[in-house]
């Protein structure tokens, strides 16, 4: 579900913040270096930062994952700073993926890289394509900075690198898998338009059977039935979809945030109630 990354891509890409799917990196990683030790620590380093990327967290479950070598990680007046991705290895993508698949459990599925130009400089860009799991590791990792148990979870909260709790690696394991189950099945979308069509058409028919008698006259009111129990269908999977969405990042609102959804909801169903009374009584 991971797409190939082209100039346009990226130069939106090098517009966002650093959050779940994206991370900037100024340098390629030393794990060539000639000292052992500091190999095997930008080795983790970069195992940390991929599968941090790979989980992602809750809003971004589903979602390919990138990781640009060459820029900056902040946004200056003049936009984000490129530097250039000479050091960017040709087959970074097999060697990453062979990296961190031999550090994690479930192993990644799919790590691409490519070497995209903008402007005057070339980018490196390693996209994690998304997997139904919740990977974590299952050795010790020793980065520069920190020293990581096994069996840990490394997720995102906007630029920074966390460990996920049970409460927080259920929640994304949930989200995961929905999003590929919504991606192996019909979506509900176009299952409802399908549906919605399929039904006006089949009702617009059996009108017209009683009232026309012309052939074109019953075709036409087929289609205006397709279209417009179609459009019902489509709406009602449409709002499917985002009630769902609503119900799995609903954790992530907020006291304050549900209360507010929560008053607003109960507000709809009060006006819906009163109007419909209205109708009743009138």
């Amino acid at each position: 579900m991971g797409v190939s990354v082209n100039s346009d891509a990226l130069s939106r890409l090098l517009l966002e913040q650093e959050g779940p799917a994206v991370e900037f990196k100024r340098h390629w990683y030393g794990i060539d270096a000639e000292s052992q030790q500091s190999k095997n620590r930008q080795r983790d380093e970069l195992i940390k930062d991929v599968l941090a990327l790979a989980n992602g967290s809750v809003a971004t479950a589903g979602e390919p994952a990138y990781l640009i070598i060459g820029a900056g990680d902040t946004i200056g007046d003049s936009g984000r700073p490129l530097y250039g991705a000479e050091d960017f290895p040709a087959d970074a993508g097999q060697r990453v993926l062979q990296l961190v698949s031999s550090a994690c459990s479930p192993a990644l599925s799919n790590i691409t890289s490519e070497v995209v130009t903008v402007g005057d400089h070339s980018v490196g860009v390693l996209t994690i394509h998304p997997t139904p799991h919740v990977h974590e590791t299952t050795r010790v990792l020793n980065t520069p900075s920190c020293t990581y148990s096994q069996h840990v979870a490394f997720i995102r909260s906007g630029d920074t690198i966390q460990l996920a709790s049970a409460s927080e690696r259920a929640a994304l394991l949930r989200r995961k898998e929905q999003r590929f189950r919504e991606y192996r099945n019909v979506s509900p979308v176009l299952y409802g338009a399908a549906l919605g069509a399929a039904v006006g058409a089949m009702a617009a028919l059996t009108y017209a059977t009683q009232e026309y008698s012309g052939v074109g006259s019953r075709l036409a009111a087929m289609l205006v039935g397709a279209v417009v129990f179609g459009f019902v269908g489509w709406v009602s999977g449409l709002t499917y979809r985002q009630v769902s969405d609503v119900f799995h990042a609903w954790h992530r609102i907020g006291p304050v945030g549900r209360f507010f959804a929560l008053a607003i909801l109960l507000g709809l169903i009060a006006w819906l109630g009163f109007a419909f009374a209205n109708q009743i009584a009138g």
